[in-house]
């Protein structure tokens, strides 16, 4: 793939950006190229299907126990497992100390998961390691599709085999997380609202509004569609939105909102979640629990010792530097933020509404205030950037995005984050850092500038 990044170069310069390479012995050594990296891919397939077999994925866990307690009637945010009670409703990771558990998905993601509930655990882990990788395949998939210029294929698959190879999407896979399923609905919005069928606009927006539903701070795409008055967006969204709020009424009413909602804020540590506890003598602390090694026929207390779990939120990062701030006042500065940066990108930059760019903004403010916000931020939250990087390849001019020195800067970056393991000393921080660092800048620069990173005709 390096190999492929340096001829992608090459080509740049020489405003070669439309078809295969016409040169048979460079055609059969990109392909070759191709062809390795995709045999490197299915390897590392391999190893998720093995994670997956071997170790208990531990996100994936709180959110199958949280369905099944939506089923049976159970508040899924105020619950306390003890003995009597079936295993198929123990999450060993919930907190003896806490009146909440560890789930921390909106209720509509709870009920989706409820569709597939009643089956054993392993058989859920091995459908949600093909829907991981299925929405993964899929995101790459539209962007290859989209893309007419073969430069900027191969970027898309050199990006693709990074992140696909990448420690993120390891520790994504075998925690059994769901953020590649947020990335794939906003792409296939952006792809929705670029085509020309008569009710685009409103199947894109919808897209939008159920994935709000899903994942809350999605409702940063609010902003810029009220800014430029797009009208029939926002009705969609507000459709999409509606919708998802309210599959979760199946099984519960209203409430079960107000409990995600306080059992969130108490994450955070802003507000005290046992002001508002449920009255239910399933949300009762215990003193002591015996939990079984064995459960449901996987070991609990098997994890990957060669894994690191590095919290990249700017919380940890005081923490680290002995500075303690309030959770109240990251939360504020994680407003006054959004609020500054979408009035530069959607007011002052962005003077006419762009699908690309305003996607990419947008995408920018939602990845930034992940930071901010106080509660944890794992590594499997970074197989997102892939996202505004394929934004940045769709949007951008490939010979100055390729020859300006940043690119440098996202090739360490990619580098440090391959494999399952921190193989050197702060590896998988610096990574992060240095991809999250290259997508807000470039980001800004394509966004901002009308020059020569903006579509000329390319």
């Amino acid at each position: 793939m390096i190999l492929l990044f340096y001829f992608c170069k090459i080509e740049a310069k020489e405003n070669n950006f439309m078809e295969f390479p016409q040169n048979q012995t460079l055609t059969k050594f990109v392909k070759f190229l191709l062809i390795t990296a995709g045999v490197i891919t299915f390897f590392a397939f391999l190893i998720d299907l093995k994670n997956t077999l071997t170790y208990w994925g531990s996100d994936l866990r709180n959110r199958i126990v949280g369905a099944r307690l939506l089923i049976e009637g159970m508040n899924p945010y105020f619950f306390q497992w003890h003995q009597g009670i079936s295993e198929k409703l123990l999450d060993p990771q919930d907190s003896l100390k806490s009146i909440t558990t560890r789930v921390s998905v909106t209720p509509t993601v709870l009920t989706i998961h409820s569709m597939i509930a009643g089956l054993s655990f392993l058989n859920q882990k091995l459908i949600w390691l093909l829907v991981q990788w299925g929405a993964f395949l899929s995101t790459v998939l539209i962007f290859y599709k989209t893309n007419s210029k073969f430069i900027k294929k191969i970027l898309i698959l050199i990006i693709g085999w990074f992140f696909a190879n990448s420690f993120f999407w390891r520790y994504h896979v075998n925690a059994g997380q769901m953020y590649v399923i947020y990335v794939f609905l906003v792409s296939l919005a952006l792809f929705v609202l670029h085509q020309n069928f008569k009710y685009h606009e409103n199947l894109s927006g919808f897209i939008l509004g159920l994935t709000m539903s899903l994942r809350p701070p999605f409702i940063l795409f609010f902003i810029p569609f009220l800014i430029y008055r797009k009208w029939k967006l926002l009705f969609s969204v507000i459709t999409g939105l509606l919708f998802g709020v309210l599959i979760p009424f199946v099984f519960m009413n209203f409430s079960i909102w107000k409990s995600y909602f306080f059992a969130v804020t108490g994450m955070t540590q802003v507000i005290n979640p046992s002001s508002s506890m449920p009255s239910t003598n399933n949300a009762i602390p215990q003193t002591a629990i015996n939990y079984p090694k064995i459960i449901e026929g996987m070991n609990f207390r098997l994890i990957p010792k060669h894994w690191g779990f590095p919290d990249s939120s700017l919380q940890n990062l005081l923490t680290m530097l002995n500075i303690d701030i309030p959770s109240k006042l990251l939360i504020i500065s994680a407003v006054f933020m959004i609020l500054l940066l979408s009035f530069l990108f959607f007011v002052k930059w962005i003077k006419i509404f762009s699908i690309n760019r305003v996607f990419l903004a947008v995408m920018v403010l939602y990845l930034i205030s992940e930071f901010l916000i106080p509660i944890p931020r794992y590594a499997y939250y970074d197989i997102q950037w892939i996202l505004p990087l394929f934004i940045i390849v769709e949007e951008s001019n490939t010979s100055n995005l390729l020859s300006n020195k940043l690119i440098m800067v996202l090739l360490v970056g990619l580098l440090l984050g391959l494999g399952s393991f921190n193989w050197m000393y702060g590896a998988f921080y610096l990574s992060i850092f240095l991809i999250s660092f290259y997508v807000i800048v470039t980001s800004i620069i394509v966004i901002k500038e009308k020059g020569k990173y903006q579509i000329q005709g390319e």
